[in-house]
């Protein structure tokens, strides 16, 4: 798994131990705080990054690389 940041595809972290198998459900979260920014798999911190230049607005995009994958219950929400 590979953690980029546009523009520039940044590379900000990069796990080889996060591996998919096929017909597999993974819960995947995306946690925001400040310029913390975690990506947990099924529970697991895969990325934690400090992100000195965080973007305080934007868009979130998946990429995949020879897949067949498919994003269900896709939620965004503010952490209070």
């Amino acid at each position: 798994s590979r953690f980029r940041k546009n523009p520039g595809f940044v590379l900000l972290s990069e796990d080889a131990t996060a591996k998919t198998v096929l017909d597999i459900n993974y819960f995947i979260e995306f946690i925001k705080i400040g310029n913390r920014i975690q990506v947990k798999i099924n529970d697991k911190i895969i990325h934690n990054v400090v992100d000195p230049n965080v973007y305080e607005g934007g868009k979130i995009g998946f990429r995949t690389w020879q897949s067949d994958t498919i994003f269900d219950n896709f939620k965004v929400y503010q952490i209070k």
